[in-house]
């Protein structure tokens, strides 16, 4: 195992060397090109619909939870709406003054072709021919019993039933018929037929005559009742489909209807969530990101020694981690804020300086606003939770310290997030609902900087602010060895640390780098401490 973890650090190492090596600017232009992929596909990962095969009637395969409040316009529903409303208006009606007369001189001129008919059919018992011919001019409701009833009559008989015919119509003509009332008209003649006397099949003739020529006296105005008509669909308000931030749009199993498909729609979940326009959009504002991220940081690292690919290549890899991470924990049912944002603040803080790591967590605050829809609150909390963990993390001075800075974020982010919610007007339970994933938060954000922060050292051999502090120590094995088997050398390494302290403060050097240097300049003496003479007793 100590042969393979001895070839694994050679490897390391001149991986380390060969990075070293490389230009500085081509390395960086490669690094920034990666950056800038690797950031436009995982934003733009977002935006791509999680559900395109979700259809009208098809179950729902998950439960799915509005990730902001949306207001959609279900045109459908609208246009049936406006249909049915239309459909209620009142119609526009204007007299017809001549239907009675046309009525009448229609019925005159029935009767009196049956009345010659009746006239030349006298003593004829055969009236097969007359009532073909009757039947031609009468209308088809008349029924062929009231026909041979009108030929075989007496003259009389017919006279009644023609002006009991005429009276019926006038009486009916008397009020408004419009073509929807004209059934109800007919049940009403029929009640006045019934009444006028006589045999039965006189009174069917009067009432099968009368409604074959009952027409409506009242004609619909087209043009007037389509603009009323018109005028009721403009008043029929829109009918939107709303869902509230975090309400539940569909259930896993449940029957997906019109408005559920409208409102996954506009979640992008269904569909072609963007056009090209929002993937121009992210390229461009990850470009511009890109551009932020190397010059600040040169900005930032000008004068430390050192600043080379190697933490370039470091801080590009945080960046794009960080940001994937975002992306994946921006998911149901997790939430945007157990984003452990402070972790990659604290981590910075220890490999570089404050001023670096507030720029990185202020980038991937940025880009978890991208990725929630541009939600101003997961973005507002990783900034806030991000920033102060950079403060408490500047006086960290072993690795334990990093647990309970952990522990403080867990405070400060879960308060956070209550003030955000409550800002949002969410109400009280909701908001310390809200605030356990800052809990979470401060759990990872903890674990999750001791665990990388080490990954890190090794991996790319940094001499990090705790390491140093580590090897200071003087309970460090080594310099208890040093103080075991050759005091005097440890004695004159302690004195040399100081002053070389105290020189690099002077000139503004890295007082803790130089100590830590002086501690372990003479560490070989340990080999033959007794043949140096500040560890010989008797000299």
């Amino acid at each position: 195992m100590s042969r393979y973890r001895f070839l694994l650090r050679g490897r390391l190492a001149q991986s380390r060397e060969w990075i070293r090596s490389r230009s500085p600017w081509r390395f960086e232009l490669v690094l920034l090109a990666c950056l800038l992929v690797g950031l436009t596909a995982l934003i733009c990962s977002r935006y791509l619909p999680s559900l395109s095969g979700l259809e009208e009637g098809s179950y729902s395969p998950r439960t799915v939870i509005a990730e902001k409040a949306v207001t959609v316009l279900d045109i459908e529903a609208t246009e049936n709406l406006k249909v049915r409303v239309a459909e209620l208006v009142t119609p526009i009606y204007i007299a017809d003054a001549g239907a009675l007369a046309t009525a009448t001189e229609k019925l005159q001129t029935f009767l009196e072709i049956a009345g010659r008919l009746r006239a030349d059919l006298a003593g004829e018992p055969d009236r097969t021919v007359a009532l073909s011919v009757l039947r031609y001019a009468a209308p088809e409701t008349v029924s062929d019993a009231t026909l041979e009833y009108l030929l075989a009559v007496p003259s009389t008989s017919a006279d009644r039933i023609q002006s009991q015919t005429l009276g019926a119509l006038e009486t009916l003509y008397a009020a408004p018929i419009t073509e929807d009332s004209l059934e109800r008209v007919r049940s009403t003649l029929r009640s006045i037929a019934d009444n006028v006397g006589g045999s039965e099949a006189a009174a069917n003739a009067v009432y099968e005559i009368a409604a074959a020529y009952l027409g409506p006296n009242q004609v619909m105005d087209e043009e007037r009742t389509e603009l009323r008509r018109s005028a009721a669909m403009e008043q029929v308000a829109p009918v939107m489909v709303s869902v509230g931030d975090r309400e539940t749009v569909v259930r896993k199993g449940e029957m997906v209807d019109a408005q559920d498909i409208l409102v996954l729609k506009a979640l992008g979940l269904v569909g072609a969530r963007s056009g090209w326009s929002v993937w121009l959009g992210v390229f461009f504002l990850s470009l511009l990101e890109t551009i932020v991220f190397s010059r600040l940081v040169h900005r930032f690292n000008k004068a430390e020694p050192e600043f080379d690919n190697n933490i370039v290549l470091v801080l590009v890899v945080l960046l794009l981690g960080a940001t994937a991470v975002a992306r994946l924990l921006v998911i149901e049912p997790l939430s945007a804020y157990v984003i452990p944002v402070a972790a990659l603040g604290m981590i910075v803080t220890v490999i570089l300086n404050a001023r670096s790591a507030l720029l990185m967590v202020t980038l991937v605050s940025i880009n978890i606003g991208l990725l929630t829809d541009l939600d101003m609150r997961p973005t507002l909390v990783a900034l806030i939770v991000g920033s102060l963990a950079l403060f408490l993390v500047s006086r960290v001075t072993k690795r334990a310290t990093l647990l309970a800075v952990g522990l403080a974020t867990m405070i400060i982010a879960a308060f956070t997030i209550f003030a955000v919610e409550i800002f949002a007007e969410a109400t009280v339970g909701e908001a310390l609902r809200w605030s356990l994933w800052g809990l979470a938060n401060g759990f990872l954000v903890g674990v999750l900087a001791i665990a990388l922060l080490m990954v890190l050292e090794t991996l790319f051999n940094l001499t990090t602010p705790l390491r140093l502090l580590e090897l200071a120590d003087p309970g460090h094995p080594l310099l208890k060895k040093l103080m075991q088997v050759a005091p005097g050398t440890y004695n004159h390494s302690i004195q040399m640390g100081n002053l070389a302290e105290a020189a690099a403060e002077a000139i503004g050097a890295n007082a803790l780098l130089a100590r830590v240097g002086a501690y372990y300049h003479d560490i070989g003496k340990t080999v033959r401490p007794e043949y140096f003479v500040e560890n010989q007793i008797y000299v």
